[in-house]
């Protein structure tokens, strides 16, 4: 048989172990078809499978380990996840290091609930807002004048609420002032400290009387407290009002008390005093209004004079009135105090 009989024969067989391989087994392996080599006995021919994959060999030879004929199909190995590359030392076979399976990720702290104090995370939960443990209620005045004429128009109460140690606490809450069982005015708390501000007036009428201040608040916590507070609404004015006393002369000092009305005005509002003296003067005088240690003095002019109006201080309710001056330097003829004062009508 001519070299290219053989050929064409060899291209025969072969096709005819492929299609063979095909039926009986399906799916053949991917792996690439190795050339036999010289070594192996057998020249170039058909196909057989066996553990390498498929191989080209002359039919009825054997290549390595495989037996006559197509081998049996072999179970597609299942794929592994990729080894890292190796170098072979001469003379070892090339080993393939296994492969560590992927460690899943730890997952995220998840964030904890919300606390009274705040939003805490996971091990730093925020402190809770103490309780509050009282309401004090601090009033402006004892009472309250509506008439507008500057004097105590209206009324403050402060309300603060504080923990068991008496620190402020945050809290919400309402107050009501009533009076006779029905509601007049009505606030809204917020915080540790609120101011409430009332004009004294009821639905725009001055009604005097005693009302009641009723609050109520509770901390974060739900811990709730209560307080009360009076105010009185006194439907008096404010007056203005002038007395002129004429206090006695003497050479060297005398004691003049306060008019009982003039004591009194102490309590709402300033009292002053201006002097008018009648005297003659030919040097340095002057006269002194002292008590308890506080002196004032006005200078003591020739004829009538009036001095300029000057403020006493709470507690002038009696008032040595004394002289200053040389021996012939002055002659005090009359002294007169005119005393500007206000009182509640």
């Amino acid at each position: 048989m001519t070299e290219q009989g053989k050929r064409q024969r060899i291209a025969r067989l072969t096709a005819v172990c492929v299609a063979v391989a095909a039926i009986a087994g399906g799916v053949l392996t991917g792996a690439p078809a190795q050339a036999a080599t010289a070594s192996s006995g057998c020249g170039l021919g058909g196909v057989a499978l066996g553990s390498a994959g498929l191989v080209v060999a002359p039919i009825g030879c054997t290549t390595g380990s495989t037996t006559d004929g197509p081998a049996p199909m072999q179970t597609p190995p299942t794929p592994s996840a990729p080894s890292a590359p190796t170098v072979a030392e001469p003379g070892v076979p090339p080993t393939t290091e296994p492969v560590a399976a992927p460690v899943a990720a730890a997952p995220a702290p998840e964030p904890s609930a919300p606390t009274a104090g705040g939003i805490g995370t996971r091990g730093t939960a925020a402190p809770a807002a103490a309780p509050v443990a009282d309401l004090d209620v601090v009033r402006s005045s004892p009472a309250v004048y509506p008439v507008r004429d500057g004097f105590r128009d209206d009324v403050r109460f402060a309300v603060h609420a504080l923990d068991a140690d008496g620190h402020l606490v945050p809290v919400t809450g309402t107050a009501a002032l009533t009076r006779a069982g029905r509601t007049v005015r009505t606030w809204t708390l917020t915080g540790a400290t609120s101011v409430l501000t009332w004009d004294g007036r009821s639905h725009g009428r001055i009604r005097a009387g005693v009302y009641t201040l009723h609050v109520s608040a509770w901390s974060a916590d739900g811990s709730r407290e209560t307080a009360v507070s009076r105010i009185r609404v006194v439907g008096k004015q404010l007056r203005h009002r002038q007395m002129m006393v004429r206090q006695n002369v003497g050479s060297g000092s005398t004691t003049a008390a306060l008019p009982k009305r003039v004591a009194a005005a102490f309590a709402v509002g300033p009292v002053s005093v201006q002097v008018r003296t009648d005297a003659s003067v030919s040097g340095p005088a002057a006269l002194t209004f002292s008590n308890d240690g506080v002196t004032r003095s006005i200078r003591l002019r020739d004829g009538v004079h009036t001095t300029k109006r000057f403020a006493l201080f709470k507690g002038f309710e009696k008032v040595a009135i004394g002289h200053r001056w040389a021996k012939g330097a002055a002659k005090l003829r009359s002294v007169k105090a005119v005393w500007s004062y206000s009182e509640l009508r």
